[in-house]
């Protein structure tokens, strides 16, 4: 028999098998609280380690708390459950309550004009259309240049690395001079604004600073541990522009000392 027509059998019953998933997801939601169907998520959509990413960064003034389900590495719709979250004040938060919806993580009119919301602040959100787009959900899906600068140009993921989706960008398409500079500028935006947020902590924070460490204040630093986190496929493809990253913030900085002592 032949191997592709095995290889595609499989990808269709695997494709049915998380289908059948998200349909029983959908109806366990409509009758249990937000704990319940989160356990439910972990024991159906985690099969290994990889299957899951938990974001979670916290100051006294930003919160980021998320676990994102990933499906597979053909396909880079990810479910998210969002729990309280954004700008803090004490012990609330700009985006409270649970959140867990579907998202696409490609240029597509679905995602803007559709609802993938499965609980929306804590509740079942009846006016979801996920049924009906289903096989947009779950189908796998070869992501493309226009979809991966749209994806990287939004101003999700402030304080971390989408490392699911970097991972299924096609070798082709890193290739692209557009498409390196929006994943260059898509990390230089999560080093910026985890500085700020940790500067702003050890500044105005309720611990006076002991509780940040020196090198979450430092661009340079972030930069460097968040290009070790990025995927293999990443990090081999850009060696150079990284190494050339690095070294052109340095001269700049070096180029703001110079001047500096000059003004004075």
């Amino acid at each position: 028999m032949n191997s592709t027509f095995l290889f595609d059998k499989e990808k269709s019953i695997m494709n049915e098998e998380l289908k059948k998933k998200v349909i029983d997801l959908l109806e366990y939601a409509k009758t249990n609280e937000p704990d319940k169907i989160i356990e439910y998520i972990d024991r159906n959509f985690i099969n290994n380690p990889h299957d899951i990413y938990c974001a979670l960064y916290s100051t006294d003034f930003y919160e980021t708390n998320r676990s994102i389900y990933n499906f597979s590495d053909n396909n880079p719709t990810v479910l998210i459950v969002s729990y309280d979250e954004g700008d803090r004040i004490g012990s609330k938060f700009s985006n409270p309550d649970i959140d867990i919806y579907f998202d696409l993580q490609r240029e597509s009119e679905f995602n803007q004009n559709h609802d993938f919301f499965i609980l929306k602040k804590g509740i079942f959100n009846h006016d979801n259309n996920i049924l009906e787009y289903l096989d947009l959900i779950t189908n796998d899906y070869k992501l493309t240049k226009e979809d991966v600068i749209e994806e990287l140009t939004t101003t999700k993921y402030e304080t971390y690395i989408p490392y699911h989706y970097f991972k299924q960008i096609p070798v082709q398409i890193l290739a692209d001079e557009d498409v390196e500079d929006a994943v260059m500028d898509k990390i230089w935006n999560v080093v910026k604004t985890n500085k700020k947020l940790y500067v702003n902590q050890y500044e105005c924070g309720r611990y006076g600073g002991e509780d940040v460490p020196k090198w979450k204040t430092s661009e340079l630093e972030w930069f460097m541990r968040l290009k070790e986190e990025v995927p293999t496929n990443i990090r081999l493809k850009y060696r150079i522009r990284f190494a050339n990253e690095i070294n052109d913030y340095l001269n700049s900085q070096k180029k703001l000392e110079d001047e500096k002592e000059m003004a004075l």
